[in-house]
């Protein structure tokens, strides 16, 4: 099959989607979001949009749709994980076999968190931090259609607040990858910075198909390289320090599982103290 981006058939609508997938105020405060959105031009857009929660999970899906041959479906989450710190995940999908309609599926993550750092009053702490991405993205024509037909399939990882400019930017050119990047920043003792991200994927086609995979899921590591320096964050997460030996990531419903276990535990010892019942 033949492949090819679309440029001009969906910059305007892509741009007004992801306006309004923008968190309206991404400051000095600790959130998590995850939103989803497949857009066909004949049924319109479908949204899910948790907005801006304290966590630790957010999960957003829209879809999957079925309309005129073709199927759109997008989804997003963002979580807190013991031990691993933040962790988003986005997947948007599109096939399309009727051409005069255009139809999009975004997918969008996003967590903030104000950190403190620590040290010795008056000097200076430096960290490394950085980026993974693990993602998966492809794009394909269907034969018989014309030239100016076409897919795209894209995931963009972005810092944001003091981690501004720290990126990782995917396009189904690209091989399939785990992509990192690293940037050395240096913090006074005492300074109050927010630390945060955005992940989103988007997938885009008109007499095509075109999938961006990046579930599995985009990380953030912080390495301390000053003796006595340190960090605490707004709910006590600990971020990873690097992306070496990971340990199994445990997908967004299973995690939702384990809380609520967790939370049937604690209410079963808690009935049993108060009944007096042995350990």
């Amino acid at each position: 099959m033949q492949m090819q981006r679309i440029g001009w058939a969906f910059s305007g609508v892509v741009a007004g989607l992801l306006a309004a997938g923008t968190p309206s105020a991404v400051s000095a405060q600790s959130f998590i979001r995850a939103y989803a959105q497949a857009y066909d031009q004949n049924t319109g857009s479908n949204v899910s949009d948790t907005g801006q929660i304290a966590g630790p999970l957010a999960t957003a899906e829209s879809g999957p749709f079925a309309d005129f041959g073709g199927t759109f479906h997008a989804k997003a989450f963002a979580q807190l994980t013991p031990g691993m710190g933040p962790m988003l995940g986005s997947f948007s999908a599109m096939t399309n076999t009727y051409p005069l309609f255009q139809s999009i599926a975004l997918a969008k993550a996003w967590w903030s968190e104000v950190v403190t750092i620590g040290g010795t009053p008056g000097t200076q702490v430096s960290f490394n931090l950085g980026f993974r991405l693990s993602d998966t993205l492809t794009a394909a024509i269907y034969p018989g259609y014309a030239n100016n037909l076409g897919a795209q399939a894209e995931a963009q990882f972005d810092g944001t607040g003091a981690l501004s400019g720290l990126s990782i930017h995917d396009d189904y050119y690209a091989p399939a990858a785990i992509k990192t990047v690293w940037r050395t920043m240096t913090f006074n003792a005492g300074d109050i910075v927010t630390f945060g991200a955005s992940l989103y994927t988007i997938a885009t086609a008109q007499g095509a198909e075109a999938t961006a995979d990046a579930y599995s899921t985009g990380l953030f590591a912080m390495k301390l390289l000053t003796p006595g320096g340190g960090y605490t964050t707004d709910n006590g997460l600990v971020f990873l320090t690097s992306f070496d030996a990971l340990p199994p990531v445990p997908e967004p419903a299973t995690w939702a599982l384990l809380i609520a276990g967790c939370g049937l535990l604690v209410a079963s010892l808690r009935r049993r103290r108060r009944m007096g019942a042995p350990d």
